[in-house]
């Protein structure tokens, strides 16, 4: 017996048949309609575990959030320090633009200061050459004058001149001839404001080479304000003499 009709034998006991039908068959189809305990139990369970994992992903979002805002603390420390250095990079483009100017401001110093030295060069080398003219020009009218005193050397002439030698051209500062006890002498000199012990050895060489052109006794002479120590004891090695712009024969 189905339970529709095992419902309407029941009611029958009180109601009609109509009645009981009626009841019986409501009755039956709200219950169908009611939702079941087991379904209940199953979607309260499926309630619960939507719960739960909805307490999960909340805890997951407010992780994600906290690493978030970290991050963002982070971009921002980072964006301060971008800034920090960009402020450092404009002031050493200042520094280095400061540096440029300076440069070139240097530049222009050094240009100026390279034309007042080849200026100066200019001038002091027109002074030189005027300087050694005057000093040979000193030395033929002092040595001369030494010479007969110290030598007793009868004085011819005193000049200077050029000689070739092998298509070489060779300047002698002083030329000096005479004689001592009726002998014939000639003294060649160089002439420098400061001898040195290289030209002394050149001087000797040029010399040499010029010693033919020449009749006499030949005597080698040095004319100037100093002349170095090691200069000296050679030229007096070699035989020669040396005479200051004091008049003093050394």
């Amino acid at each position: 017996m189905e339970k529709i009709e095992f419902l309407e034998s029941k009611f029958k006991s009180t109601f009609n048949e109509d009645q009981s039908s009626i009841l019986a068959d409501v009755i039956f189809h709200s219950y169908n309609d009611l939702v079941k305990i087991s379904d209940f139990n199953e979607l309260k369970e499926i309630t619960l575990d939507l719960r739960t994992a909805q307490k999960g992903t909340e805890s997951k979002v407010n992780r994600l959030e906290e690493k978030v805002n970290h991050l963002e603390i982070k971009v921002d420390r980072l964006e301060v320090k971008v800034n920090q250095l960009e402020v450092k990079v404009n002031q050493l483009e200042i520094k280095v633009d400061r540096l440029e100017v300076k440069v070139d401001r240097l530049e222009v110093k050094v240009d100026k200061l390279e034309k007042s030295v080849q200026n100066l060069a200019r001038q002091v080398g027109g002074l030189s050459e005027s300087f050694g003219g005057s000093l040979e020009d000193f030395a033929l009218d002092l040595v001369p004058e030494v010479l007969e005193n110290n030598w007793n050397m009868q004085i011819d002439s005193s000049f200077r001149e050029d000689y070739v030698i092998g298509g070489r051209t060779i300047e002698l500062d002083l030329i000096i001839k005479g004689s001592i006890q009726d002998k014939p002498v000639v003294v060649l000199g160089e002439v420098k404001s400061n001898l040195t012990l290289e030209e002394a050895k050149k001087f000797f060489f040029l010399v040499e080479l010029l010693k033919d052109s020449f009749e006499g006794e030949l005597r080698i002479l040095f004319f100037g304000y100093r002349v170095k120590r090691d200069a000296l004891e050679f030229i007096k090695d070699m035989g020669g003499f040396a005479i200051s712009t004091r008049g003093l024969l050394l």
